[in-house]
């Protein structure tokens, strides 16, 4: 599906401020917020982390462009409710010409 057949299919938008710095006690500085399309999907969901640990994420968000380099988990993810969940994974979903969209499992 061409992304924007896909992008139109985004109910939503979230907000993705990227991590720019860190300070000496970790505390974030971030940078210029940017509005992307979404579409969030709440529903808690078991994840197996690193040492056999399970933690429970609470939703979902699939990006509908990224025109800035990928999310990671140190970014701030703003959810349309106000909300800033912890990001606890970022998976990118490739397609023949590179990078598509990509998926957010936040807590």
């Amino acid at each position: 599906m061409p992304l924007s057949d896909f992008v139109d299919c985004m109910p939503t938008s979230v907000t993705i401020k990227p991590v720019t710095a860190l300070d000496k006690y970790g505390e974030k500085t971030y940078g210029t917020a940017q509005t992307i399309k979404a579409k969030i999907m709440e529903r808690n969901e078991r994840l197996a982390i690193t040492g056999g640990e399970e933690i429970v994420a609470r939703g979902r968000a699939i990006l509908g462009a990224i025109s800035s380099p990928t999310v990671t988990t140190k970014d701030q993810l703003t959810l349309p409710d106000g909300s800033t969940p912890e990001i606890l994974a970022v998976q990118p979903v490739n397609d023949e010409v590179g990078l598509h969209h990509e998926v957010i499992i936040f807590k």
